[in-house]
C-alpha cells in the first residue's frame, strides 16, 4: 500500500498501531493491567489515539509543528493516519513526542 512506502518497519508499525488503537497508550494498556489508569500524565482525559494526536496538552509544542506542516484541515485523525502525504509529518510528531517508543 502506498501509505507504507518509503518508511521503516518501525514507522509502519506505529501507524498500524495507531490506526487500530492497539498501541502503548494508557486507554489500551489499562485493559490488560499494564497501566494503572486510562488517563495520561496531563490528566486531561482518557489517553486515546485522538487525545494523543489532537488534544494532549503535554505535546502542544510538537503538535503545533505538525499543524504547520499539514494545515488545519489535516488535523483530523482519519487524515493523519490515512493520507500518504501526511505520514512524514505525523512520523516527525511521533518521534518528537517519544510517546510510542518502548
Amino acid at each position: 500500500m502506498i501509505l507504507y512506502q518509503n518508511i521503516s518497519r518501525q514507522e509502519a508499525a506505529w501507524i498500524v498501531r495507531l490506526r487500530t488503537a492497539h498501541c502503548n497508550l494508557n486507554k489500551y494498556l489499562h485493559r490488560f493491567g499494564h497501566a494503572e489508569t486510562v488517563t495520561w500524565e496531563c490528566g486531561d482525559s482518557e489517553e486515546t489515539v485522538t487525545h494523543y494526536l489532537l488534544w494532549c496538552t503535554k505535546f502542544d509544542r510538537e503538535r503545533e509543528k505538525l499543524r504547520k506542516e499539514v494545515g488545519i484541515g489535516g488535523m483530523k485523525v482519519e487524515k493523519l493516519l490515512g493520507f500518504s502525504k501526511l505520514i512524514k509529518p505525523l512520523l516527525e510528531f511521533i518521534r518528537a513526542t517519544k510517546r510510542l517508543t518502548f
